[in-house]
């Protein structure tokens, strides 16, 4: 996961490389982030990533919980 200030612009929601994938969020969102995944590591579950690739190229990176 990558977090980044709301004066950059990100024009992709996350990558794929080498087989890691990298998610990009808004810094404004790392302490909720955090917070949640605190919880459930704590809780011993398990965190998923979803990756949502549309026709146009866009990729849209997401957090399972």
């Amino acid at each position: 996961m990558i977090f980044y200030p709301e004066t950059e612009h990100i024009p992709y929601a996350s990558t794929s490389e080498n087989g890691m994938v990298t998610i990009y969020y808004p810094l404004n969102l790392f302490n909720a982030i955090r917070g949640i995944l605190e919880e459930t590591f704590t809780a011993k579950k398990k965190v998923g990533v979803k990756v949502i690739q549309k026709t146009n190229g866009y990729r849209e990176g997401t957090l399972v919980f």
